[in-house]
């Protein structure tokens, strides 16, 4: 069951990370018109940086620290994998595979943040450079990783994995709340500007919800295929599918 897992994550990683080479001119359009939206909330990251150093206050601060938790990767990947051991001592599936696609997609998502701060290097609110100021291939310094967030990308990856597996209108508002709410965190201690918690929450979700929709897929064929036991007016029959 493991190995399973193990090779069902190398699939849906490669599969995720390679899609841009099978994307047709309706997903590029659509690439396209998101990145529009997230360089257009650009124009809100001066006006929330200021909303944010107005509301400073001890009560927002003690908040805020909680709520940045939730989008710290090693803690996630640490809970994900109590979850997935849990899933296997008591051999419940749900909690294993949910557990392991929680994980998929945190180190996913974290893997093309990382990525992506490096190229772009943009300095961080305080700097007090403006979001306007980029040094690209920076590695060594982490003034310049503000695009995107990091914690908000893990904070909606969980979020969003968790939301299609309960797939409970409720637990989903939950769950994206404490996700924003690690967002806000981040924007609160001058860390990241609206536009790159804009950028993290974007696109962990489509990341997660490609993570959760190859696995499940996944699954369904692999359910029709192997040995079965088919009924039959005659007895049974044991039938290979493949």
């Amino acid at each position: 069951m493991i190995v399973s897992n193990a090779h069902s994550f190398v699939h849906i990683a490669g599969r995720v990370l390679t899609s841009p080479a099978r994307w047709d001119r309706d997903d590029w359009l659509t690439f396209g018109a998101v990145g529009g939206g997230i360089a257009a909330s650009a124009l809100l990251d001066n006006d929330g940086r200021t909303l944010m150093q107005r509301n400073q206050s001890r009560f927002n601060t003690n908040l805020t620290n909680y709520t940045i938790q939730y989008g710290d990767g090693l803690n996630m990947l640490v809970a994900s994998a109590g979850g997935y051991a849990a899933g296997l001592f008591f051999w419940n599936d749900w909690l294993r595979e949910t557990a392991m696609l929680t994980g998929s997609s945190i180190l996913i998502a974290g893997t093309v943040s990382t990525l992506t701060k490096v190229l772009v290097g943009r300095g961080r609110p305080y700097l007090g450079k403006g979001h306007g100021f980029f040094r690209p291939l920076t590695i060594s310094d982490e003034s310049y990783f503000s695009f995107p967030s990091g914690h908000s990308a893990i904070a909606f990856s969980l979020s969003a994995v968790l939301a299609q597996r309960i797939n409970n209108l409720w637990a989903s508002v939950a769950l994206y709340s404490l996700a924003a709410g690690t967002a806000y965190a981040r924007m609160y201690a001058d860390d990241h500007w609206f536009s790159d918690v804009v950028e993290g929450a974007t696109i962990s979700v489509a990341i997660s919800r490609s993570v959760v929709g190859l696995y499940e897929g996944r699954e369904e064929c692999q359910a029709e295929t192997g040995l079965r036991i088919v009924p039959g007016p005659g007895g049974i029959t044991v039938a290979r599918f493949f």
